[in-house]
């Protein structure tokens, strides 16, 4: 039946049905809406999360059935969703402390709850079967097994458009039906306790941080008595007991020591012994146990070059102590064990131990934390100590210094200087390696280098992956810059231990575009330390720019007036800087060119020898015109040239003589005989090459020369048959 169809009484009755419907939807709308409004207004009214949940709860378990709550709010600083309260039937504090110490991390995007936070949207997962459990991500399997139930509805917690966590609800022993209607229903509650709960959250926050502020001004309060005490004298038996007061609140102890670094000999020596169960015999042989600065078996010496504290709060036979500490042991058989290091003024100038006899530590986080603030309170005290022996230091750096002034202005060559500053400084830093690199004018090339205490295989990583860098501006540790390149697992797969820091302390010099660095490998180095190595850096820098410019001078002194080369001596002392540097750098490999002129003879004798000249003359443009700045292009006598061509290998050479072929190609002289003919000769040079890649250093002019003297037979043998 249609409308044409009913009956005027039936439209009217429909209407009115109608009216009832639209009438009862606004009623229960309007109730919803002042239950609503009731809601907020209780919610308000507090800023206890307990009694906001509880609300909750109730005015939930109307729409929905439901028998846990659990918060999650996100902490910007860990990026984490950590538990904040957790509500319901078998709630109990293993469940708690199981999620409290597994907070959610926001990378974790596979998990259920990470999900919904990031996407600011629910997830409803009901019902909740073993099949569907097996296809979870491995983390909601964990986290299922801890809390397993039927049902589960994860909301976002919304604060003025921004998500500060989420907010769970779960049924343990059923499954709760919901359609997407009803969701939205939640959320819209959920959505008015969202800023209570916030503003709960971060009050709670600020009277944890008003009692630990106070906490920390009785703890400053205590530590401004123990600096009172500590800078009054350099009695330590007063600073020690200074210490015992003021840790005596946090843990005990039986003993302690203090060991204080001496780098002039590489050790970490005993300064003081203290505890009534500790003997003089007992300090004395532990104070004659030697412990090297760089042994890394040795506990105290590993917190002594890492800075960071070792703590044993058990020791047993599986404790990662070695030689000298079971020296130690054997002479005090200590149950627990805690070393920090004294650091003062940002360097570790040794190590204070902490030990117990019989018993066991049982430290917090918290207690770490006010133990080295009371260690650092006496530090003052120890580096005051250590001053008085650090002037005996000084007089020999100062000593070391005025003597390699004088002796390295003595030396003849550059590469002296560069072995007489790693020697001296090697005096001063006995544990240290150290290589010293100068770049040439080409990029990538080395002009002088010397190293000691480093491996070949070292030489050779560390040369290829550091000494030729040109953006080092200042000294840097190179440590995290060779651990994120990959280059300290290369040196480790040498046998390189992973331990040792890498230091490289740029040099340069004024009015030359040659660069230097010197590399360290060794014990961590100090401010001091660096200073003293800047120190003769710096010295030898300026030793090195009077050379150069005394070499300079040498060059202008042995060029060859005709062809603008250098000449047979000069040749002599660049073949023999060249030889030099492949022994110390084996694979920094160097190539010569021994080349002679083909058809001199001709033009001086049908042209005259001032055509033979300019042949000479036009023959040494074209090398000098392809040769690279760091090549050294010499006439070693009559129309014979040899190039010495530093930092470069078989093929390098081979690309270099493709450049001199195809220069020689287009190069011509023309001459004029004594009737006045003309005529073009071109250029034609016989060229043998030889490399230290393949051929000893001593031998490779000889190996040259024998493949020039070759390379002229083939010519003339050509011209013969042609």
């Amino acid at each position: 039946m249609n409308d044409h169809d009913k009956t005027h009484e039936q439209l009217i009755s429909e209407l009115n049905e109608l009216r009832k419907l639209v009438s009862s939807e606004n009623k229960a709308k309007a109730l919803e809406i002042e239950h609503i409004t009731n809601f907020i207004t209780t919610v308000n009214s507090t800023i206890d999360i307990d009694q906001v949940v509880e609300r909750l709860m109730t005015v939930l378990n109307d729409v929905f059935t439901f028998n846990q709550i659990s918060i999650y709010l996100y902490n910007s600083q860990s990026q984490m969703l950590e538990v904040s309260h957790w509500y319901g039937d078998g709630v109990t504090k293993t469940l708690t402390d199981n999620f409290i110490n597994c907070p959610i991390s926001i990378d974790w995007d596979e998990v259920f709850f990470v999900k919904a936070f990031l996407n600011n949207s629910p997830k409803y997962i009901a019902p909740i079967t073993p099949e569907l459990v097996a296809r979870y991500s491995e983390r909601d399997q964990i986290f299922y097994k801890w809390n397993p139930h039927k049902s589960i509805l994860i909301l976002p917690l919304e604060v003025q458009g921004k998500a500060i966590g989420v907010i769970n609800f779960v049924h343990t022993q059923a499954s709760f039906e919901l359609n997407d209607t009803e969701i939205h229903h939640i959320q819209c509650y959920v959505n008015q306790v969202a800023a209570t709960i916030n503003h709960a959250h971060l009050i709670q926050k600020m009277k944890l941080t008003l009692e630990k502020t106070q906490r920390k001004e009785q703890e400053i309060a205590h530590i401004n008595d123990i600096i009172q005490t500590a800078n009054t004298t350099l009695d330590f038996n007063k600073v020690f007991q200074a210490i015992l007061d003021g840790l005596k609140g946090i843990f005990e102890f039986d003993g302690i020591a203090v060991q204080l670094a001496d780098e002039e000999e590489g050790l970490l020596k005993v300064f003081k012994i203290s505890g009534d169960l500790i003997s003089k015999s007992d300090f004395r042989r532990i104070k004659d146990t030697p412990i090297h600065l760089n042994d890394k078996k040795c506990v105290s010496a590993r917190v002594y070059s890492t800075g960071e504290w070792a703590y044993f709060p058990k020791v047993t036979d599986s404790s990662p102590f070695y030689d000298i500490d079971r020296e130690i042991h054997n002479v005090l058989p200590f149950s627990a064990y805690l070393g920090l290091p004294l650091v003062f003024q940002g360097n570790v100038i040794g190590v204070i131990t902490f030990i117990r006899m019989e018993s066991h530590y049982q430290l917090s986080d918290a207690d770490f934390e006010k133990i080295k603030r009371y260690v650092a309170s006496i530090s003052v005290t120890m580096a005051n100590a250590r001053n008085l022996d650090q002037l005996k230091y000084t007089n020999k750096i100062f000593s070391s210094l005025l003597e390699a002034s004088a002796l390295m202005h003595k030396e003849p060559e550059i590469s002296d200087v560069i072995q007489y500053t790693l020697k001296s400084l090697s005096s001063l830093f006995p544990l240290c390696g150290f290589g010293l690199v100068f770049q040439g004018e080409r990029p990538n090339s080395v002009e002088f280098a010397a190293f000691q205490g480093f491996e070949e295989d070292e030489k050779q990583r560390l040369f290829e992956h550091v000494s030729l860098r040109s953006d080092w501006s200042s000294e840097e540790d190179l440590s995290q810059w060779m651990t994120q390149n990959s280059v300290l697992d290369t040196l480790n797969g040498s046998g390189c231990d992973s331990d040792v820091h890498w230091f490289l302390f740029p040099m340069s010099e004024a009015q030359s575009p040659m660069t230097g660095s010197l590399t360290v490998k060794g014990p961590f180095l100090n401010q001091q330390s660096k200073d003293t190595i800047s120190l003769f850096l710096k010295q030898a820098s300026n030793v090195i720019a009077n050379k150069r410019l005394t070499m300079e001078l040498e060059k202008q002194a042995n060029t060859d007036g005709l062809t603008n080369t250098y000449n047979r001596l000069y040749f002599d002392s660049a073949l023999e800087r060249v030889q030099r540097m492949s022994k110390e750098l084996p694979f920094n490999y160097f190539s010569l060119f021994v080349i002679d002129l083909n058809g001199l003879k001709h033009i001086n004798d049908d042209f005259g020898h001032v055509s033979g000249d300019n042949f000479i003359k036009s023959a040494a443009d074209v090398l000098l015109s392809v040769c690279r700045k760091s090549d050294f292009v010499c006439r070693y006598g009559g129309d014979e040239f040899i190039v010495v061509a530093p930092n470069t290998n078989y093929e390098l050479a081979g690309n270099l003589l493709d450049r001199i072929r195809e220069a020689e190609r287009e190069a011509h002289v023309v001459c004029r005989d004594f009737n006045g003919r003309e005529e073009t000769v071109p250029i034609s040079m016989s060229i043998g090459v030889a490399s230290s890649e393949d051929t000893a250093p001593k031998n490779v002019l000889e190996v040259a020369d024998a493949r020039m003297y070759e390379d002229k037979n083939a010519f003339y043998q050509k011209r013969r048959e042609g």
